[in-house]
């Protein structure tokens, strides 16, 4: 959901602010995600990982910097639901009314699925104007390590239908994807490099994609 639907990070100061009182770690943090930010952005690079640990996108990346300060994971993880409440009710994520437009002129059986638990992401669903589009929900998805059951489940809800898995972070959905035969489209939110044989680096491109290969002229 998160890299398909829609893409910021003009939340992470206020999130920073949020895990913790103490300026000179709110400061540290934040010089830390803007390196990271720098080092993925390098025109080449195949692979975004830190300490052999990959992140794929905005939210893994907050995630490790917060554990590289020893903030307790149970408490990363009421502040992630918190910011995703203010991000909504301060309206911080621009919708791509053309995106949004083009999944709902899609005709075939659409499957959103996210690691978000449901409490959160329902309000982005509402948030983005995509109530009852999608014709099945996997909340709490724990991608990568439950996707072969997930596909497996959507593989018999939609026998007769090929799987395209639409997503911005490498790993969880891409790699774990295409080792179960999917075709995939990858959003590259982090440099300019198609490292997928379908690469988009916009939601601009994914509408155009979208419009291309799957509307009705």
């Amino acid at each position: 959901m998160d890299g398909t639907l829609y893409h910021t990070d003009d939340f992470v100061d206020e999130y920073i602010e949020m895990l913790t009182d103490e300026v000179g770690m709110q400061q540290e943090m934040k010089n830390d995600y803007r390196s990271i930010m720098e080092e993925f952005s390098s025109e080449g690079l195949e692979q975004f990982h830190k300490d052999d640990m990959p992140l794929g996108d905005v939210w893994q990346v907050v995630r490790f910097i917060s554990s590289k300060q020893d903030i307790p994971v149970d408490y990363q993880f009421d502040v992630f639901l918190k910011i995703r409440e203010k991000m909504i009710e301060e309206k911080m994520i621009e919708v791509d009314d053309r995106l949004i437009h083009t999944i709902k002129k899609l005709k075939n059986p659409m499957v959103l699925m996210t690691n978000s638990p449901e409490e959160s992401a329902t309000p982005f669903i509402e948030y983005l104007d995509l109530n009852n589009i999608f014709d099945h929900h996997i909340y709490d998805a724990e991608k990568p390590s439950n996707m072969e059951s997930h596909i497996s489940e959507i593989r018999k809800l939609y026998p007769d239908h090929n799987i395209y898995k639409i997503g911005d972070n490498l790993t969880n959905d891409i790699h774990s994807s295409k080792a179960l035969g999917l075709k995939t489209i990858y959003i590259n939110h982090y440099n300019s490099t198609a490292l997928n044989d379908v690469t988009v680096f916009s939601l601009e491109e994914l509408n155009e994609y979208l419009n291309e290969k799957f509307t009705e002229a």
